[in-house]
């Protein structure tokens, strides 16, 4: 019996394996269930373009950020994030009212560099001294100027 090879997996193949999927053909994936929910910012983080950035498309981040993105999406707290190097920014709907229309949506996956240019003489400094020796700082060290924030209940 000459078996052919399957160049292509189709859908009806695939095996769950835990958190994997497996196509019974090459390399296991990772499932998305991470990125399930979280209102409109998980739906605007599954379809957004994320092989255009540092990080790579989902199915190949690592296990930490996956963690830190279901509790985030899941979480009813405002909560923000950086990633990597880039700084490549995350958040969830509680945190949407912060940014304010001026920055949301384009901060999502973008660089943080990019979305507080007018800030970033400020914070850049502060943000290096945290990512490269560790260096805390508190809230109330210094106040910096965002513009105005529309909050709404």
């Amino acid at each position: 019996m000459k078996i052919s090879p399957v160049s292509k997996p189709v859908v009806s193949e695939l095996v769950t394996i835990g958190r994997a999927v497996s196509t019974g053909h090459g390399p296991v994936i990772p499932k998305l269930d991470y990125l399930e929910g979280g209102g409109e910012m998980g739906a605007r983080i599954r379809a957004f373009d994320w092989s255009s950035t540092a990080l790579g498309p989902p199915q190949v981040w690592q296990q930490s950020l996956r963690t830190v993105l279901d509790i985030m999406l899941r979480s009813r707290s405002a909560i923000f994030l950086w990633w990597g190097a880039d700084l490549i920014q995350f958040y969830n709907d509680a945190y949407q009212p912060i940014l304010g229309s001026t920055k949301h949506p384009s901060a999502l996956g973008n660089r943080g560099r990019e979305t507080w240019a007018e800030i970033w003489s400020t914070i850049g400094p502060m943000i290096q001294a945290v990512m490269e020796r560790g260096a805390r700082r508190s809230r109330r060290a210094a106040a910096i100027p965002t513009g105005p924030c529309r909050f709404s209940p």
